[in-house]
């Protein structure tokens, strides 16, 4: 009991509190890199940028480490790694992932760095009409290729390199199946889509929605990498 009442006691209190402002002057004064807005980041950048360290880093390790690993089927148990590693980048503004580093990890650490944007990738004010292209039933393959690429066209200059950057790696990942990598498009997206665009929701049904419909778009991110990226931004 004596370490319960530790725990509640003024001092403990007082402590805790001390703590946990000096590790917000820490993050202040540091490289803070998680849950910052993509157009603060790609300032901190030496030569203009519009990809973040943190993602070249991440990206990097996957491709050298993670093409032939059949680990890149599953997302990290490991939170206390992942929670490590994006400190790490916090605090230091870099780290070197190596092949120490589960491969998992790293790509739970991009979902992290995806997911804590103030906004999605693909912004909120652009994911319905995303949702609309590929719901168009009268629409053909063609059509739907320009209608995704008229509104990646709308896109912030930092949001779109990111986004055309992780999609470049995920479309080599499913390219590069073998016994050890199973990663198909389909499984990808359903591992990527939810982190890059999601919608405000406010029903069950509609969540459902949501995660179906992201999926569908990052498959077609991958699997028509060249028609939407390839030909160079504003030709439709």
């Amino acid at each position: 009991m004596d370490w319960m009442k530790s725990l509640v006691s003024p001092r403990a209190r007082r402590k805790n509190l001390n703590l946990d402002t000096e590790n917000s002057r820490v993050l202040t004064a540091s490289h803070r890199i998680f849950g910052v807005p993509l157009d603060k980041l790609v300032t901190k950048t030496l030569e203009n940028d519009t990809v973040p360290l943190v993602v070249k880093r991440i990206c990097e390790h996957i491709y050298k480490f993670g093409l032939d690993n059949m680990d890149l089927l599953r997302t990290s148990d490991n939170s206390r790694s992942i929670e490590n590693m994006r400190l790490q980048f916090d605090l230091m503004g870099d780290v070197n992932l190596d092949a120490e580093v589960h491969i998992s990890t790293t790509i739970g650490l991009l979902r992290i760095f995806l997911l804590q944007l103030p906004d999605t990738l693909i912004p909120r004010r652009l994911t319905e009409n995303l949702f609309s292209v590929i719901q168009d039933t009268a629409l053909n393959k063609t059509a739907i290729v320009c209608g995704i690429k008229t509104v990646l066209n709308l896109l912030p200059e930092e949001n779109y390199s990111v986004l055309k950057y992780i999609s470049s790696l995920l479309t080599v990942v499913a390219e590069r199946r073998t016994d050890n990598n199973k990663m198909s498009a389909s499984s990808l997206a359903t591992l990527f889509g939810p982190s890059i665009l999601r919608c405000d929701l406010t029903s069950d049904t509609e969540e459902l929605r949501d995660i179906d419909y992201s999926k569908d778009i990052m498959c077609w991110l991958i699997l028509e990498y060249n028609a939407l990226f390839f030909t160079g931004r504003h030709s439709v």
